[in-house]
């Protein structure tokens, strides 16, 4: 499956078109959206979490979505002081640094 990153659309295959310029030889080769015939789509592939289709991500909508309200809950007392930043620079050390020891134990 496909996704157009411009209007949306998922599709199958996408819209292939031949341009031969005023030649009698050679051609050039297009592929784009079936729906508004744009060139910028992107292949699916498996979220890493549930299995389920992603694009432009290891993680689909539905996940990171969930991962979010997650946070969003169990950060909320940041949240309304306002130190969300705060708290996104701390988780940020924090899993660079089991990053760095979960490489030196292997």
């Amino acid at each position: 499956m496909f996704k157009c990153m411009d209007c949306g659309c998922v599709f199958e295959e996408p819209k292939t078109t031949i341009e031969y310029h005023g030649l009698d030889y050679g051609y050039e080769s297009q592929r784009s959206c079936p729906n508004c015939g744009s060139t910028d789509y992107k292949d699916s592939v498996a979220c890493d979490i549930c299995g389920e289709e992603a694009w432009g991500s290891c993680y689909c909508e539905n996940c990171k979505s969930e991962t979010r309200a997650m946070l969003k809950t169990d950060f909320n007392y940041f949240i309304k002081q306002g130190r969300m930043t705060d708290i996104i620079d701390m988780f940020t050390e924090v899993l660079d640094d089991l990053y760095v020891e979960e490489r030196s134990n292997r």
